[in-house]
């Protein structure tokens, strides 16, 4: 063994046929940063007699965690985006007889079985690699900053943490996703934008701790899923401001459409986000400084009384399937 460093880190993920159950990892992805980890402590017991606490017991285990990257539109970005919305979120389609696919993702009641994140810190100099079992999305953030390409932040809670031989990986071709593809209409009137972020949380149901184990029996939802973002747009118009004074239900749709024919000839990347019933929340319309005049909107999205419409997804790239 010797010491280990930080950029031969990578992380893999691979979807479990039962929760909880560990699976090699099948999709790759170079990061940022990672903050995977194990949690559990020896619990002392309190107990007449001594000052001194001299009775303990191991506590309930668990891991959480998760990892930064900048997405492309091969890969990782399309599985942890299907995982946030639910199980079987994701409809794959080929675009007639081309090398592009559709995935349309909508949301689900039900929870994906769950995933195994291995997480490498230079295994072949420190002596392992660390697989994460039964992963649910706890959170997705996808952030649009400028002169940057799309960061996507994610977030687990899973079972157990497990020592295992590195996976040999293998990279998605990497067609970045930038903030020069980026558009956004709100309420159907484009903007200008200078930052943007979403956000999908699961409120998943952590705190199941049973007789009989240490471990988490399966984790399922514990509350509402709630999607919520932000956007800095140029203040040119009291449009959007009404937005908010009103109270006016509106459609935000966020689009990062790649240069024509990226894929091939008359197909190109793309991701389109709809969120069609959102309410825009607490806009500082305050002046700082004299330059241009800039509206900070926070957003909401809710659904229909149908149910989960609150938001829907299409990536279109080269990968035959969502795994």
């Amino acid at each position: 063994m010797a010491q280990g460093f930080g950029y031969e880190a990578f992380v893999g993920v691979g979807r479990e046929s039962t929760w909880g159950t560990r699976v090699a990892p099948t999709v790759f992805q170079r990061i940022k940063e990672e903050s995977m980890k194990l949690n559990q402590s020896q619990v002392t017991v309190p107990t007449l007699g001594h000052v001194s606490a001299f009775r303990s017991l191991p506590s309930r285990r668990f891991v959480d965690g998760g990892f930064k990257f900048d997405a492309g539109f091969n890969g990782m970005l399309g599985l942890l985006l299907a995982d946030a919305l639910g199980a079987s979120s994701s409809v794959d389609a080929q675009v007639a007889a081309t090398s592009a696919y559709t995935h349309t993702m909508t949301a689900k009641n039900d929870t994906p079985v769950g995933l195994s994140v291995q997480c490498s810190r230079d295994a072949a100099a420190i002596g392992t690699a660390y697989d994460y079992e039964g992963c649910m999305v706890e959170s997705l953030t996808l952030r649009q900053g400028n002169e940057a390409f799309l960061e996507c932040d994610v977030t687990f809670q899973g079972q157990e943490e497990t020592k295992q031989t590195e996976a040999t990986e293998s990279f998605a071709s990497f067609y970045g996703i930038d903030y020069t593809m980026f558009s956004l209409t709100l309420g159907g009137v484009a903007q200008n934008v200078k930052e943007f972020e979403v956000t999908i949380s699961n409120t998943l149901a952590t705190d199941r701790g049973l007789l009989g184990s240490r471990l988490r029996p399966e984790i399922g939802r514990g509350g509402l899923r709630e999607v919520s973002g932000s956007m800095l747009v140029e203040f040119d118009a009291v449009t959007e401001y009404d937005l908010y004074r009103d109270l006016t239900e509106s459609a935000i749709v966020a689009t990062w459409a790649a240069p024509a024919d990226s894929i091939e000839s008359g197909h190109a990347y793309d991701l389109a986000i709809t969120m069609s019933q959102s309410y825009v929340e607490g806009p500082d319309i305050g002046v700082k400084d004299h330059g241009p005049l800039m509206l900070p909107l926070d957003f909401k999205a809710i659904s229909t009384v149908a149910g989960n419409d609150d938001i829907s997804l299409i990536l279109k790239n080269t990968d035959t399937a969502i795994i």
